[in-house]
């Protein structure tokens, strides 16, 4: 099925050693990664033919911020390709292998199944005037509660009549729940297998089974993707790990009155930006009296950012989504005092649909000091906590991250009677990284004063994923802007 060994870790090592033995009827196709490129074939044994690397010193890699790890290791790939026994040629290979995933995964039934299915979209009671995208999130809300996942290899749990009857599938039967249901309803699809490229990236160019390793749907005319055994995932929200890769597209084709699954290698394109948002918008004022600062804050949160909680919050009862609820609102300080929070869009099927929304009412003293006559607001943190990213070492890794993203931020700050502010203009960020005229990473605040109140926008944003080495210094500098503007505190003083 095609091999992937790893000779590289956090440790440095001398003399490292790989060999790869296999009778001399068979021929191995191979590949190294990252740095391995000289390997030895030795046919002079009588039976066998041996694949060999020797590295005199391996140095260690170590992990750095915003970086994957395993797919940067030196590793070495191998695989059967032909066979001179049986005259077996490409026998590992992508082409192969879609025809027997065709099999498993997309091929119909026999006539018990084809009734089941046709049973099973009707009890589903699908709303099909809202078009094919509300109708597949109704389908795959529905396969997702009513049967549960217990990935053995038990037969029954792959046969869609008797999974229908026991409400218990294995990863392979929820998949064809999913591709039979969606072809009694006629839409177009493709089965897409992949990797994770936070530990491997799918390689087009070396046909092996071990990148085969993550199952999607794409949906063809939605362009969306879905993760069909990933129960807090949703339609067009599959793990974005799987995404910013290749992958392998299996689709159904007829001859005549055969039917086959032919594959093609073709590029996941990963989410822009705007599909995963975190906004908010915070009223704050100071309450002189109490030493504190009252705030009003509403957030609403898209795409990972939401699925982070939208997705599981009606799994909780009322003790823990109370728990959750105040976590979601308490992001600024965690001895904030909440006088009143809710949130909404939490029902099963908002995910992907509706903003997951947090409002909250606080109070809080750790944003309120007092210097002599002066007040200082620590205005920065009401954003809450951000990272600071500082390396000594020369950078190594190229900066990866799982998605892109972007943020709006509003405060509106009521400066109180008889006081004025004597820095506004620390307020003023403006740090952009660009590519071809197009900003792509960037953190920029800007500030209004009308009257006694102050109208902060900020906004960031993250519109690239991967970054060679050189590019860290660019990225941290996005990253350390809202950094420092965590670090502003106003001045106030009596006018």
């Amino acid at each position: 099925d095609g091999n992937l060994i790893y000779l590289q870790n956090g440790q440095p090592q001398l003399n490292v050693e790989l060999e790869v033995h296999y009778p001399w009827l068979f021929e191995f196709e191979y590949k190294g990664y990252n740095g391995i490129d000289s390997v030895r074939l030795d046919t002079t044994a009588e039976l066998t033919t041996s694949l060999n690397i020797s590295l005199a010193r391996v140095d260690a890699l170590e992990s750095e911020s915003s970086a994957f790890f395993w797919p940067h290791l030196k590793a070495f790939a191998y695989k059967l390709d032909n066979s001179l026994y049986t005259g077996g040629k490409d026998i590992i290979s992508f082409g192969g292998v879609s025809e027997n995933l065709y099999n498993a995964l997309i091929a119909q039934g026999d006539s018990k199944e084809i009734k089941a299915v046709t049973k099973l979209v009707k009890q589903m009671q699908l709303d099909r005037t809202k078009g094919d995208e509300s109708t597949v999130r109704q389908l795959e809300s529905y396969l997702k509660s009513e049967f549960n996942i217990l990935d053995y290899g038990v037969p029954d749990f792959e046969v869609i009549p008797a999974i229908m009857k026991q409400k218990v599938c294995n990863n392979r039967g929820m998949i064809r729940l999913f591709t039979q249901t969606l072809r009694e309803l006629g839409i177009d699809y493709r089965v897409v297998l992949t990797s994770d490229r936070s530990g491997l990236y799918f390689d087009p160019e070396f046909e092996s089974y071990h990148v085969l390793e993550e199952v999607m749907i794409y949906l063809n005319k939605l362009d969306l993707y879905l993760a069909p055994t990933e129960l807090f995932t949703c339609l067009g929200y599959p793990p974005p790990e799987w995404m910013y890769n290749h992958g392998l597209f299996i689709k159904e084709v007829s001859v005549l009155d055969y039917r086959t699954g032919i594959g093609e290698v073709k590029w996941i394109k990963e989410l822009p930006a705007e599909a995963t948002q975190s906004n908010m918008w915070i009223d704050a004022s100071l309450d002189l009296d109490e030493e504190t600062v009252d705030i009003h804050y509403k957030g609403e949160s898209t795409g990972y950012y939401a699925g982070a909680v939208q997705p599981i919050f009606a799994y909780y009862d009322e003790t823990q989504a109370k728990e959750v609820e105040e976590n979601v609102v308490k992001f600024m300080h965690e001895n904030a005092e909440i006088v009143n929070s809710s949130v909404s869009n939490v029902q099963r099927g908002n995910y992907g649909v509706l903003p997951f929304v947090a409002e909250a009412d606080l109070k809080c003293q750790e944003f309120l000091t007092t210097a002599g006559d002066k007040l200082l607001f620590k205005i920065g943190e009401i954003i809450g906590p951000q990272v600071e990213m500082y390396q000594e070492k020369e950078r190594v890794l190229p900066v990866e991250n799982t998605y892109n993203h972007q943020y709006h931020r509003e405060i509106n700050f009521t400066i109180p009677a008889g006081y004025e502010v004597s820095n506004l203009d620390d307020l003023i960020l403006d740090v952009v990284y660009s590519e071809d005229g197009n900003a792509m990473l960037g953190f920029t605040s800007r500030y209004t004063l009308e009257g006694n109140v102050v109208h902060i926008v900020i906004e960031e944003y993250y519109k690239l994923l991967y970054m060679e080495p050189a590019g860290y210094t660019d990225y941290s500098k996005v990253i350390n802007a809202a950094a420092d503007f965590n670090k502003i505190v106003l001045v106030l003083k009596a006018s």
